[in-house]
């Protein structure tokens, strides 16, 4: 008897067959090396039984440009706090502020500038436990805290966490620690041509000290680099690729989801990085169409001057173009633990249509 054959009666039995309501199998789960691996080949859920958001806002906060508590510019984040009450972080205005459940301004608070509570540029919003409210400024490299209504509280430099390397800290884990990206970064010594940017996710203390442990790295986004220029007055031009393929990674509670959207597998990590849970959907990626092309390099050359469409137009032939679409855009867990998937889109005002999965 050989080594395989031995091992197939083992994993025939780990396997557990999912159905809906007709009786049809629409999933597969199987055991890998205490891997748990999730194979959905279909929805459970019949045709016009999924669920639908609502296209009426239940909230409109914003559009005012007479009134500067209304008037939100360039907004990378918000959260709905414990009382009803909303927080929104505006880095056109530079500040963090409050509306009450009725869209109602109450408070703003920071300004430009380096000091205690001031910002550069505002890149991310978080809500902790006790409804404290944390920002990452990336061109301060520091992590403040307000309280929930907006009052200062401090700040720790992301400078020291990993020994001086450049870290972005993207989630907080239900522990208290960090998770945090970094990346090669570009620079104008960089090749021109095609390459995917390398990103390693590392576990960071609460105080974001250089105490480090390392999850995984994963491949990044998809550019196209055009450089020119000699001496100190060379540069390099980054393009994201059009339907290129990116790294996306999410977290609920203390596991970290992380996925390739060059293939429809997503994995579950355990805080200490080791695998959990592999999720996948079986079937072929719908193809890339000349129509699709179309659109994309449209939007692409729209509003291109005159004098520079020929340069832009030999821009878009060079970039690398994929026969099939990225398997998704992006992914988060709600509350409850679903992991919803969005998949991609040609262009970003089309509908949008995300697969659900169940906690298990």
């Amino acid at each position: 008897m050989t080594g395989i054959s031995r091992l197939l009666p083992l994993l025939l039995a780990a396997v557990v067959a999912c159905s809906d309501a007709a009786g049809n199998s629409t999933a597969t789960v199987t055991d890998s090396a205490g891997v748990q691996i999730v194979t959905s080949a279909a929805p459970a859920w019949a045709d016009g039984k999924g669920w639908v958001i609502d296209s009426l806002p239940t909230l409109d906060i914003g559009g005012s440009d007479s009134d500067p508590h209304y008037d939100l510019l360039r907004v990378n984040g918000a959260t709905r706090l414990k009382d009803g009450h909303i927080a929104v972080l505006s880095a056109g205005s530079l500040q963090l502020m409050i509306y009450d459940s009725t869209g109602t301004w109450i408070s703003s608070s920071g300004r430009d500038g380096e000091g205690p509570g001031e910002f550069r540029y505002p890149f991310t919003l978080f809500r902790f436990a006790g409804d404290t409210l944390v920002t990452y400024d990336s061109q301060l490299r520091r992590v403040s805290r307000f309280g929930h209504d907006g009052t200062f509280l401090n700040s720790v430099s992301t400078s020291q966490a990993a020994g001086g390397v450049y870290v972005v800290p993207v989630a907080h884990l239900a522990d208290g620690s960090w998770l945090g990206r970094t990346s090669a970064g570009f620079t104008p010594d960089t090749k021109p041509g095609a390459m995917r940017q390398p990103q390693t996710l590392l576990r960071l203390t609460p105080a974001m000290g250089p105490e480090t442990d390392t999850l995984t790295t994963v491949a990044g986004s998809e550019s196209w680099i055009v450089t020119g220029g000699s001496g100190k007055q060379r540069f390099a031009q980054i393009y994201d690729v059009p339907l290129g393929y990116s790294s996306w990674f999410t977290t609920h509670d203390s596991l970290v989801y992380v996925g390739d959207n060059e293939r429809y597998t997503i994995n579950v990590l355990r805080p200490d990085g080791s695998v959990l849970r592999s999720i996948r959907r079986a079937g072929e990626l719908p193809p890339v169409t000349a129509e699709m092309r179309d659109r994309l390099k449209a939007d692409f050359l729209d509003g291109v001057p005159a004098a520079e469409l020929a340069e832009q137009t030999a821009i878009w032939d060079a970039f690398p173009k994929h026969e099939r679409m990225p398997a998704y855009d992006d992914f988060m867990v709600d509350a409850d633990g679903n992991l919803w998937v969005m998949r991609a889109r040609v262009l970003r005002p089309d509908p949008a249509t995300a697969d659900v999965f169940d906690p298990s």
